[in-house]
């Protein structure tokens, strides 16, 4: 899940008017990081969004939003968010479609989708998480999920949407729709052999959505990062309300999958449908003001996480409760202090300097309840959830 959105602070730590007063972009003297979050209890589930049936209560339950009854979907993985449109978007990736809809195939839409591979996209109009937030797909031709697709011109490299092959992150600017997919993920999908969920995507596009979304189809505009010097395969996008969008990023392909720091690098809002003018963070002055260079190659990490860096699918928002940015970002990790699970850090300035983390969901309050299991050669499946209505995993 994201964290809540809100208004930015300047760097005096004084909030912004809601009426879009520019951030500055310096500081006058280095700041030391903010005390990690003090937590009261712990987090926990609130409703499963996708999949038939809820089977992490006792008795099972049938989920609210029925997705493979009313939309063909048993099951999704990913599920960031954003906002466009007066609507909450989800982005889900590795979204298993059932195998029929309406006693049609649900396998031969156009285009043709299999389980490994397909995506979906939904939509929730709910302004409160009572009762579950309600979802919404586009209706394909038979009435089930439609599939986002990536169009290309003559002379563009294809944009693949294969295994771990995702959209990854939108952000709304100018009234347009614009997400960033994660592409060529060879590690996942090895040709002439079966996708496999190892690995990440290689490279990361941006692209604009045709219709307002209302086909989720999508117009390749330009790459995001690529090898060998890309740090933002994987992205957490936010416009800061200064004129630029953060991009927070990690190099997640190949076998960097979890296992990178996270950058920071920001591009003016007003060029976000174009290539080119990113600027990378390399870096505090000595007076403790943010550097930047035109060199992804030059950007520095925010951090680093013991005993290794674990960083991959990361989000990252502004949140009006604390007055401070969040980061969450899976972390495999597994410390006295800090077990696996789903990592936060809470920092001032959107380059930090972040807090130490907290882990504010442990991967095994979840694992084989309302979580799926990787199946490897030493782990089978859950059993409890073998099932295809179950919720979409974390491997």
């Amino acid at each position: 899940a994201s964290p809540t959105t809100g208004t930015p602070v300047p760097t005096n730590g004084t909030p912004v008017p809601t009426t879009g007063t520019p951030v500055p972009t310096t500081t006058t003297a280095p700041e030391s990081p903010p005390p990690p979050a003090q937590l009261i209890g712990a987090s926990h589930k609130v409703c499963q969004l996708t999949g038939e049936m809820d089977r992490a209560s006792n008795p099972p339950q049938p989920t609210v939003n029925q997705t493979a009854t009313r939309w063909g979907l048993t099951g999704t993985d990913n599920g960031s968010s954003f906002e466009y449109g007066g609507r909450l978007w989800f982005l889900f990736g590795n979204s298993a479609p059932t195998p029929t809809f309406g006693g049609q195939s649900n396998l031969s839409n156009q285009p043709v989708r299999r389980p490994g591979d397909s995506d979906s996209m939904a939509y929730s109009t709910n302004t409160t998480i009572d009762g579950c937030v309600q979802l919404n797909f586009i209706p394909d031709a038979i009435g089930a999920f439609t599939r986002p697709t990536v169009t290309k011109t003559a002379g563009q490299a294809p944009v693949t949407l294969r295994v771990n092959e995702v959209p990854i992150a939108g952000v709304s600017e100018g009234g347009a729709m614009y997400v960033v997919f994660g592409t060529d993920n060879f590690a996942s999908n090895p040709p002439g052999q079966a996708g496999h969920p190892a690995g990440g995507p290689t490279r990361s596009v941006m692209t604009v959505a045709v219709d307002r979304a209302s086909t989720l189809q999508f117009r390749y505009l330009y790459d995001v990062s690529t090898r060998p010097d890309g740090k933002f395969t994987f992205v957490a996008m936010a416009d800061d309300g200064a004129g630029y969008v953060d991009f927070w990023g990690t190099d997640a392909g190949g076998a960097q999958y979890r296992h990178s720091a996270p950058y920071f690098a920001r591009k003016r809002s007003d060029t976000i449908g174009q290539a080119g003018g990113m600027e990378y963070f390399t870096g505090l002055d000595q007076d403790g003001r943010p550097t930047f260079s035109a060199s992804e190659s030059a950007a520095v990490p925010l951090f680093s996480d013991t005993p290794q860096n674990c960083a991959g699918e990361l989000s990252a928002e502004w949140n009006t409760f604390i007055n401070r940015w969040i980061m969450l970002y899976n972390c495999a990790d597994n410390t006295p202090a800090n077990p696996r699970g789903i990592y936060m850090r809470v920092a001032r300035q959107p380059w930090g300097p972040w807090s130490a983390p907290t882990t504010v969901f442990a991967t095994q309050e979840g694992m084989c309840s309302f979580i799926h299991r990787a199946v490897t050669p030493t782990e089978p499946q859950c059993a409890t959830l073998s099932t295809p209505d179950s919720i979409g995993g974390e491997g």
